[in-house]
């Protein structure tokens, strides 16, 4: 019995890593997109789990994003999603849109 729960913990240690090691991407990500604001007008990810959307919000809300959006795609019976992101307000973005077709 013991050595059933060793294993149950250990298995819990390993995805509570995993998960950890996925935010911090997340975040590394974010971080690093910050650089490039000026830039690009919006920055997007794939997110396989939706169980990641919520740190993923913590996070885009420290990095004071302007907006940003879930998409849902599905196909057959798997459905994954990816996240938009932009550092520019909506009126910025129209500006930013148009000075790009110059």
């Amino acid at each position: 019995a013991l050595s059933s729960t060793y294993r149950a913990l250990q298995s819990r240690q390993s995805r509570l890593v995993l998960i950890s090691n996925a935010h911090l991407q997340y975040a590394r990500m974010i971080e690093q997109s910050m650089e490039f604001a000026d830039q690009c007008l919006w920055f997007t990810s794939l997110v396989s789990k939706k169980d990641n959307l919520q740190p993923l919000y913590r996070i885009l809300g420290k990095a004071r994003v302007a907006d940003y959006k879930v998409v849902e795609m599905a196909q057959g019976q798997k459905t994954s999603r990816f996240i938009a992101w932009t550092y520019k307000k909506r009126n910025q973005r129209f500006l930013f849109a148009n000075r790009a077709e110059t």
